[in-house]
């Protein structure tokens, strides 16, 4: 049975395409899970609270009759994979905040990337590097005094590296403006990185 079909009939409380669904679908949440923490910048998390994670995802799509699970439509040809995705980010970065770990969104990568490689579109990368760790935290301080929702935004277009057209569809809004709300991100980033003296050229 095709992805929504499987959904459908685990849905409905089928033992056995839920079965279907834990084995077709462990791989992916997993391997989610594990780009969300590393994005995190935590190289150190242990096995046993991934595992614990993994598994508690599992709880979340299948508690109260499979509620959260029967919330996907695949509205606006959002694939399952897509929605699962965003499930998956939510729950653990909520996982990753309760756990009081230092996770900020602005963490920077393991090599370094700037403010102009963080907000870069795929097709347009900044080659400019991040020199001292002085420019890094200055990085750090300006994004997390973004409103959550801008910081939401950087977490899935530069972290998880979402297309443009996918954040679109996930934050039910136009492309348009998922644009426009780059664009005016990227300005309050260059702003304020400027008034403290951090000049970058994009």
């Amino acid at each position: 049975m095709d992805e929504k079909e499987l959904v459908a009939a685990c849905a409905r409380g089928d033992k056995e395409a839920w079965d279907e669904f834990v084995e077709q679908y462990s791989r992916l949440i997993y391997s989610y899970i594990l780009s969300i923490i590393r994005s995190k910048g935590i190289f150190d998390f242990p096995s046993t609270e991934t595992a614990e994670l993994f598994q508690e995802i599992f709880v979340l799509l299948s508690k109260d009759n499979f509620k959260r699970l029967k919330s996907y439509t695949g509205r606006s040809g959002a694939t399952f994979a897509t929605w699962l995705r965003q499930v998956v980010i939510n729950f653990t970065i909520d996982y990753l905040r309760k756990r009081k770990t230092n996770i900020s969104l602005d963490a920077l990568n393991e090599s370094g990337l700037s403010l102009g490689e963080l907000l870069a579109s795929p097709v347009e990368k900044s080659s400019v590097l991040l020199e001292t760790n002085e420019r890094a935290l200055s990085l750090r301080d300006c994004i997390n005094q973004l409103e959550e929702d801008d910081q939401y935004f950087i977490e899935l277009s530069y972290h998880q590296e979402f297309s443009l057209r996918e954040i679109a569809e996930l934050l039910s809004i136009s492309r348009q403006a998922v644009d426009m709300r780059k664009h005016r991100i990227v300005a309050r980033l260059k702003n304020c990185f400027q008034k403290k003296g951090n000049l970058l050229d994009f």
